[in-house]
């Protein structure tokens, strides 16, 4: 017969003495209370399992024991067991007080990837939601490398499982999962990262080597969305391009344009994507960057710039400015323009800027009715 421990019999021993002092003891269901915040998403199984006074089997387990308890009681198979009938809860809470962990573990979720039960107490002392247990499962067979980063956590989130779990297998990291601020940040990143893997966006080989490249040194991935966002397409261009002119079709050749030009191009390539403007570089004798913007249902010619911002000279000035016109690019102020500079701009100078209640109150609906007589005598 094999001999206990010293140690082994003193505790023992000091359980012997609790319960004895528990029977004369006034309990109350206050102990409830702190079973219901250990329990937390899994207070029901828990309640199912342990009730009344069977709670404080639950409270007063060992910390890791009970998080198997937990993946346990949250496991589907459990689940249905103790629908079933009232004689699966009975075997079921017998189970939990007498079989072994990795036994339990096993007959409720199958086979059992190294270190699973250690990844569970990575959670702490409180259960966690139901499907935060199956992903940590599905998580553990992904490999040793995963679950090493996994056990060196001292205190795992269910939001840092569940952002692990969403994750495209090659890019599943710790460190990455964690540099997301909020759960729809990284459903947002994957969205992107499946609409370009399936779209064959240019350099997608170069790039998505970049990014396992990133994750896996722990730097910083906003460097990699911005690359990709410098090389979207930007909408079709207005004005074909020629042997003078040439569309600047995405946010890479607009910050080649501006290292060569010495301006701040690069700055509107957000106004360039979205469709507002459109950017074409002047290739003759003398070179010039064109700024087109899309106003009244129409294009119309913004700005002509040089190098280094320097206005063109008159001659070329109009010599662009007809060829865009060809092309239906509008360079003439309408009416209702010249009209808004009146009433948008502080055009006018009175000398005194002092206002009157009479000026406050200026009714400037004549401009409208001046525009439609205007209109009718045309």
């Amino acid at each position: 017969m094999p001999r206990r421990s010293v140690k082994s019999d003193a505790n023992r021993l000091e359980k012997l003495k609790a319960i004895e002092a528990l029977q004369s003891a006034q309990i109350t269901n206050d102990y409830q209370k702190l079973v219901a915040k250990l329990a937390g998403p899994l207070h029901d199984n828990v309640a199912l399992v342990f009730p009344g006074h069977m709670q404080m089997l639950y409270l007063l387990t060992n910390a890791r024991r009970r998080q198997v308890w937990n993946a346990v009681l949250a496991a589907e198979r459990t689940i249905s067991k103790l629908a079933e009938s009232q004689n699966n809860v009975t075997a079921m809470r017998h189970a939990l007080l007498s079989q072994k962990s990795a036994d339990l573990l096993a007959e409720a979720y199958g086979d059992m990837p190294p270190s699973f039960e250690a990844l569970l107490f990575r959670f702490g002392f409180v259960a966690q939601e139901q499907e935060t247990y199956s992903k940590l499962y599905a998580l553990a067979h992904d490999g040793p490398r995963l679950r090493k980063q996994i056990l060196n956590e001292k205190r795992l989130s269910s939001g840092t499982i569940d952002r692990l779990s969403y994750l495209p297998q090659e890019l599943r990291c710790l460190h990455f999962a964690k540099s997301f601020q909020k759960d729809r940040h990284v459903q947002t990143f994957v969205d992107i990262y499946d609409e370009l893997r399936a779209e064959n966006f240019p350099d997608w080989k170069e790039l998505k080597d970049k990014l396992h490249l990133i994750v896996r040194q722990r730097r910083d991935v906003s460097s990699f969305m911005r690359s990709m966002y410098v090389r979207l397409p930007f909408p079709a261009q207005h004005v074909p391009d020629c042997h003078r002119v040439r569309f600047l079709s995405n946010g890479l050749a607009m910050e080649a344009a501006s290292k060569r030009y010495r301006n701040c191009l690069s700055e509107k390539v957000p106004q360039a994507l979205r469709g507002d403007r459109q950017y074409y570089e002047w290739t003759g004798k003398k070179q010039a960057i064109v700024e087109i913007f899309w106003h009244r249902a129409r294009w119309e010619v913004d700005e002509i710039r040089l190098k280094r911002n320097h206005w063109p000279c008159e001659e070329l000035f109009k010599t662009i400015l007809a060829h865009f016109a060809r092309h239906g690019v509008n360079v003439k102020p309408d009416l209702p323009q010249k009209l808004e500079q009146f009433i948008m701009e502080d055009t006018f100078d009175f000398g005194d800027r002092r206002t009157t209640f009479e000026d406050r109150n200026f009714d400037l609906t004549y401009v409208v009715d001046a525009e439609q007589r205007l209109g009718q005598a045309i």
